[in-house]
């Protein structure tokens, strides 16, 4: 448990990394030295600093965002003061809902200010889109925590005099462990919005915290609030009113509490999304039934003694963690790509799944089966719309089918007879998905108890023994390209001058339809199957590729040879 020294201990520390931001540091003690006066009177406002700061500071976390409460100003004051200071105030607009974004002088940082403020529903059982934000200098520190989602977040440190503020408790809850609502979780994650329960569910994941049972309770009888609509009237272009249906929880909200959860504790998540029974609400209705069945679906126990493919599954995510101290010089580091192709890699051995009379299992094409399935699952969740394309947590559904689809290509006893051209399009061609296809592997391996031995990592070994010699002999081939040493453009060059050659031995048509291809703008299927051609033959011959003269004259004669055909 959290004894009062060490909760003290973290305050200390928090104004500790304040201050070392020196620009944060030399802005609170402007603000606090500063006279504001109304009514002729003057005034001291105390400022906090609020929510998830203080939270991660008594957990020991390192901070991420500096959220500041402002208690006893006004809104205009407290804009005129910011206004008149050296930093910049930035998204204007959020200053109608008692929030000031304001970038420090001479910093990058931006922080969030904001007066006290109260939630008011209009109507209950509309969510966050329906709710006006109000707030008044003679609201409190305690009103504006009492709006706040959960204990663990409702929790304040007054910055002048070092107090900790928890009027609901959040200290004992962070010392518990325990996720519980501010006030009535059925008002909380119910009737005010439902967002919540998918914010509990990730911070139930990421600090591996309980939820508390009146908590859990409402998630578990009231989570397909989620899905629910309610209708909404909104003005159009000619300034008519119309009315729509609008989701309580926008899929793109949803989404990425789902990613946040999901990536930081992967297994924690699927549990506590197993537990609540939110897969009902969340994925797709064809794949609940068989999300159900996963437990249920067995594997041969001499290859498989981890059990069905729910504790393999499980078991994989675990194993996310072996990367990290891998013998085999895989990344250490697993993307969210690889995470979600980890969950769903063998989801598809439910269909597939028979057994002969000889007790032999098989699944045919459930790598096929479980990439389809997973797309369903991703798209319908909207998890490539959750973040932009260069973040951590953007998803590439291309990426995760990619993985799920080949996860066993990696680890097949016939690696080493694995042509040259499988190895560098699989492997080489996008290197970074290349190794997520062999930390898939990896992991898959891991995850796959024998009765008896040790894991065996053969395959893997091999595949990478083939890596290596593929690139040795692309490291021979001169060219300008990643890989291919030809590309399309002097492809069509070159097959217009060999089709110009063989006119006399085509057929009018067949010369017409090689000849439309060559001089086109795209060149189309051709021109692909012909960069793939001469790839082959490159690693197979690599010194017929090591000058641009030799490269040219040896493209040229597998064009012609491929169009003789």
């Amino acid at each position: 448990m959290t004894k009062p020294n060490h909760t003290s201990n973290c305050i200390k520390q928090l104004m500790t990394d304040i201050n070392q931001i020196k620009p944060l540091q030399k802005f609170l003690i402007k603000f606090l030295k500063h006279k504001f006066i109304y009514r002729s009177r003057p005034i001291s406002p105390q400022i906090y600093i609020v929510g998830g700061a203080v939270r991660d500071a008594l957990l020991g976390h390192q901070l991420a965002d500096y959220d500041f409460v402002v208690e006893g100003l006004t809104k205009k004051q407290l804009a005129n003061y910011l206004d008149q200071t050296d930093g910049q105030s930035l998204d204007i607009a959020s200053r109608n809902f008692g929030v000031f974004k304001y970038k420090l002088p001479y910093s990058k940082t931006v922080i969030d200010i904001a007066l006290p403020r109260q939630d008011i529903y209009l109507q209950h059982g509309l969510g966050h889109k329906d709710v006006q934000t109000h707030t008044k200098a003679k609201l409190s520190i305690k009103d504006d925590l009492a709006r706040r989602d959960f204990t663990i977040n409702a929790m304040a440190v007054n910055i002048a005099t070092h107090e900790l503020i928890d009027y609901f408790h959040g200290l004992v809850d962070l010392q518990k462990k325990v996720i519980r609502c501010v006030g009535d979780p059925y008002e909380r994650l119910v009737l005010e919005d439902p967002t919540r329960i998918m914010r509990a569910l990730r911070f139930a994941a990421t600090f591996n915290f309980s939820i508390a049972p009146p908590t859990l309770a409402i998630i578990k009888e009231h989570h397909h609030e989620i899905n629910q609509q309610f209708k909404q009237r909104y003005q159009n272009k000619q300034k008519k009113v119309r009315i729509r249906n609008t989701e309580r929880v926008s899929r793109e909200i949803l989404a990425l509490e789902f990613l946040k959860g999901f990536d930081r504790q992967p297994v924690r998540y699927i549990e506590l999304i197993d537990q609540c029974q939110i897969y009902k609400t969340i994925f797709p209705a064809e794949i609940v039934p068989i999300w159900e069945k996963l437990k249920s679906t067995s594997q041969p126990p001499d290859k498989h003694a981890e059990g069905s493919v729910w504790n393999h599954g499980l078991l994989a995510l675990k194993n996310l963690d072996l990367l990290k101290e891998n013998q085999l010089g895989l990344s250490p580091h697993a993307s969210i790509n690889l995470k979600l192709a980890t969950l769903f890699h063998d989801i598809g051995k439910v269909t597939t799944l028979k057994i002969d009379a000889t007790g032999k299992y098989t699944y045919y094409n459930h790598p096929d089966e479980s990439a389809a399935m997973a797309t369903k699952i991703i798209r319908h969740l909207h998890l490539p719309a959750a973040v932009g394309k260069n973040e951590s947590l953007s998803v590439s559904v291309k990426k995760v089918v990619f993985l799920i689809k080949h996860h066993m290509l990696p680890s097949s006893s016939y690696a080493d007879q694995m042509r040259d051209k499988t190895v560098v399009k699989y492997f080489l061609e996008d290197e970074p998905l290349g190794q997520e296809l062999l930390q898939l592997a990896f992991i898959d391996a891991s995850s796959s108890l024998k009765q008896r031995g040790p894991q065996d990592y053969t395959g893997i070994k091999k595949t990478l023994k083939k890596i290596e010699i593929a690139r040795e002999k692309l490291a021979q081939i001169t060219h300008h390209q990643k890989i291919y040493p030809v590309d399309g453009q002097k492809i069509k060059k070159l097959l217009t001058t060999v089709v110009k050659s063989l006119k006399k031995q085509l057929s009018e048509d067949r010369y017409q339809q090689i000849y439309q291809i060559a001089t086109s703008h795209h060149g189309g299927q051709l021109i692909g199957q012909l960069k793939e051609i001469i790839l082959e033959d490159a690693l197979a011959h690599p010194r017929q590729y090591n000058t641009i003269s030799k490269k040219n004259t040896r493209a040229k004669k597998i064009i012609m040879q491929a169009i003789e055909k």
